[in-house]
C-alpha cells in the first residue's frame, strides 16, 4: 500500500533506491518523522516483511513505466525482512545500463533531470565521484528524481506485487496528513 492508504504501526522507513542500504553510514535509509528512533533503524529493518504471512519467495516489479522491465525475485527461506526487499531492489537499479538499454531510453537519457540524477548519485554514492561517473549512468537514473520508496500493492490483474517511487516532497505530504 502506499503510505496515504495504510496506518503505521512501525515508523515509516525513508530509502532512497539510489544509495546502498547495507550501508548505514550512506544516509539512504531514515526514519520518518520520528526523532530519536535512529538507533532502532536496525530493529525495524530486519522485521519481517509481514506480520500476519511468512514470505518466503516474493517477485515484485516498480510500477514506474520505465522500470517495469525489470522483475525482481528475493528469496529467503526464514522469511523475507524488509532489507531483503531494500537491498534488491538497489541492486537491481544500481547497475549501469548497457549499450542496448541506453539505445532504448534514448529520449529519457538526454534529458538533463537524468543527468541531475546521474551526477548527484556519483556525488553521494559510496565511491569517489570519478569512479561512479566512469561506470556511466545507471537504472536508477532514469527515475530522475523519484527515488524513494512508497510502499507495495498488489495487482490482482498479473497476481503480482508491485512496488512505488516516489518523489520526496510525495512522502512529506503523506507524512503532514497523518
Amino acid at each position: 500500500m502506499k503510505p496515504k492508504d495504510r496506518q503505521h504501526q512501525t515508523p515509516q522507513l525513508l530509502f532512497d533506491i539510489s544509495r546502498d542500504p547495507s550501508d548505514p553510514s550512506l544516509g539512504g535509509i531514515r526514519i520518518m518523522g520520528q526523532e530519536g528512533l535512529e538507533e532502532s533503524l536496525d530493529q525495524y529493518l530486519h522485521m519481517e516483511l509481514s506480520p500476519k504471512i511468512r514470505f518466503t519467495m516474493l517477485r515484485i516489479k516498480c510500477d514506474a513505466r520505465v522500470l517495469d522491465r525489470w522483475d525482481l525475485l528475493i528469496e529467503r527461506p526464514n522469511g523475507i525482512r524488509i532489507i531483503d526487499v531494500f537491498e534488491e531492489i538497489y541492486k537491481a537499479y544500481n547497475v549501469p545500463l548497457t549499450d542496448a538499454e541506453s539505445e532504448y531510453f534514448k529520449f529519457p537519457l538526454l534529458s538533463t533531470m537524468c543527468y541531475g540524477a546521474y551526477r548527484r548519485r556519483a556525488k553521494y554514492g559510496p565511491a569517489p565521484e570519478e569512479k561512479i561517473l566512469n561506470q556511466g549512468m545507471c537504472r536508477v537514473d532514469l527515475m530522475q528524481d523519484k527515488i524513494f520508496f512508497g510502499g507495495f500493492s498488489f495487482d490482482n490483474t498479473y497476481g503480482q506485487y508491485h512496488f512505488h517511487l516516489e518523489h520526496l516532497t510525495e512522502i512529506l505530504s503523506y507524512q503532514n496528513r497523518s
